[in-house]
């Protein structure tokens, strides 16, 4: 399985857990990346955001099962949920890395989730022979802005300094500002330097309040370091048990933003080492149960769940149609495998001016358009097409029409599953060449919701096609043909009070003008979902498989 792996830049956080997956997973190609690409997304049987969806805003557009972790708890743990809900259904999904997330996804009615905490590599996270000679608490944190706070970091310092505590932070500031604490802290250390790190000191204090599951909570169990920690600091807060109440208690916990109570069990442990050793021996047992060979093979029964996910529709949810003469037949015939095969439609219905053969199984086809008098008629009858068939679909129903001459290659579900009423390839076209008609569309294409004003903006497209038709367009010199060009026309005056969405024709569409070679090179530069065949070129069988394998889905054995 080939999967993307989008992380937030390069901190030791995301960026570690996503290589240890690659290292852990060997039978999986993960391709790891901080700028994340629709196109490139599309190679790939998953997309995994180790972090957040809305840092890949395009997501839902690439039309591959994605998965995503929601990595916050505690005071963070609503801001983010408000942040990441449109993405929630959307998702094949979701890895939480406690309970409290858990709890949140399922209020909010998904029921594909994961509990799956951060690992840790507990052969490079190891005790020292020995605690160092001089007493000194650590801490290792982000404390941009908020988190300052948020960590633990104003009330580690403040009992540090009331109980004549040595303090050493490592922690990473703001760019741009100045290090806070800079007698106690050694600034931002890479994480190849952390281990070294936590093996010189006694005791590690993060009473964290906005935590998933902290990594370098967990890299400082793994050190047999008695930690000091909150219980609302999220996965640990929640599974580890209190080392003063309990023999095998892992950690010792504290009331939030209470340096009293902190500078309390700084100075407990250092009176008691052998408590202190007690406590740290627990921890390291805790780290080896999250080794990340163990949290890997956990990753990899949501991977392997997760790409077999096709998003639950209800019978006719998503309708798709096309208009083609029989004079189209064969090349209905070379396309409509790649719509069965990929499309993910519930029907697929072909409206035709007679009947055509050997169009695969379940394809139903409607000989009811009269024959076209010219070319330009038969482009025409789009818009008649939609409208006798409107009659049989239920408001709340996504039709998706294609030209008969696209084929396939992915999934369609982003295009049938947009929140607007009508989704429209681009508006925009080089107006030099189309004076007449700057703005129209550049392939038939387009997506819509069936309500009562959408059948009112459709049964508008029908009337505007035979104003067109009569004032000759297509036929008589300086006309163009219209066929979806007049839906972008009235679509742009968002007549009817239609909700209209552009499409990205890089995505959906690959229409380079000029030579193969070209268009072959569009393709394989933008990884469309449905590949158009102008010109006839449907009928050269061999471009057709090098244009499928330049998408990226297939194989020329396939």
């Amino acid at each position: 399985m080939r999967i993307y792996t989008v992380i937030d830049g390069s901190g030791w956080c995301w960026e570690t857990t996503a290589r240890e997956m690659a290292k852990n997973l060997p039978q999986h190609d993960f391709d790891v990346t901080c700028d994340p690409r629709v196109e490139e997304a599309q190679t790939c049987d998953l997309i995994w955001m180790r972090g957040y969806p809305y840092l890949f805003r395009r997501i839902r557009e690439a039309g591959v099962p994605f998965v995503w972790s929601f990595t916050s708890g505690g005071d963070r743990a609503g801001i983010q949920f408000e942040r990441t809900q449109e993405y929630i259904s959307a998702s094949a999904g979701i890895i939480c890395q406690n309970q409290e997330g858990m709890e949140l996804m399922r209020k909010a009615g998904m029921d594909r989730l994961w509990l799956i905490p951060n690992g840790v590599d507990t052969v490079r996270f190891s005790p020292a022979p020995r605690f160092p000679r001089r007493f000194i608490v650590g801490m290792a944190a982000n404390v941009n802005g908020e988190r300052w706070v948020n960590k633990g970091a104003d009330v580690v310092v403040a009992a540090c300094r009331a109980g004549g505590f040595k303090l050493r932070m490592a922690t990473k500031p703001k760019p741009g500002s100045d290090l806070r604490e800079p007698k106690h802290n050694i600034g931002l250390l890479g994480h190849e330097a952390m281990p070294d790190f936590l093996r010189g000191l006694s005791v590690f204090c993060q009473p964290s309040t906005a935590e998933g599951c902290s990594n370098s909570i967990m890299e400082a169990m793994a050190c047999g370091l008695p930690c000091i920690i909150c219980r609302e600091s999220g996965y640990h807060g929640e599974v580890c048990r209190d080392g003063a109440a309990e023999r095998t208690g892992e950690v010792l916990f504290v009331p939030p933003h209470d340096a009293k109570a902190v500078a309390e069990s700084i100075a407990w442990l250092r009176d008691f080492p052998q408590q202190a050793a007690r406590i740290g021996e627990n921890a390291r047992r805790f780290a080896l149960e999250h080794s990340w060979g163990i949290i890997a093979r956990k990753f990899n029964s949501a991977f392997e769940s997760a790409v077999r996910f096709v998003p639950e529709r209800k019978t006719g949810i998503f309708h798709l149609v096309t208009a083609a003469t029989q004079d189209y037949a064969d090349c209905l015939r070379a396309m409509l495998p790649t719509w069965m095969k990929n499309s993910g439609a519930a029907t697929i219905t072909v409206a035709s001016d007679g009947p055509i053969a050997g169009l695969p199984a379940g394809v139903d086809v409607r000989a009811k358009l009269a024959p076209p008098a010219n070319w330009v008629a038969g482009c025409m009858a789009k818009a008649e097409a939609v409208n006798m068939l409107l009659p049989e679909w239920k408001d709340g129903d996504r039709v998706v029409f294609l030209d008969a001459d696209c084929a396939v290659v992915r999934n369609l579900a982003p295009l049938a599953e947009a929140e607007e009423d009508l989704t429209l390839t681009r508006f925009e076209t080089d107006s030099s060449r189309h004076p007449r008609h700057r703005g129209t569309c550049a392939v038939g294409a387009f997506a819509v919701t069936i309500t009562p004003k959408t059948r009112r903006f459709l049964a508008l497209w029908l009337r505007v096609q035979q104003a067109y038709a009569a004032a000759g367009h297509g036929i008589r010199p300086g006309k163009i043909a219209c066929d979806q060009f007049s839906m972008t026309d009235i679509a742009r005056g968002r007549a009817c009070g239609v909700k209209v969405r552009n499409i990205d024709d890089k995505v959906w569409n690959s229409n380079a003008e000029g030579s193969d070679d070209a268009w072959l090179g569009a393709i394989r530069e933008h990884r469309p979902a449905v590949l158009h065949f102008k010109g006839g070129r449907w009928k050269n069988r061999d471009l057709v498989d090098q244009a499928l394998v330049a998408a990226g889905k297939y194989s020329r054995d396939e």
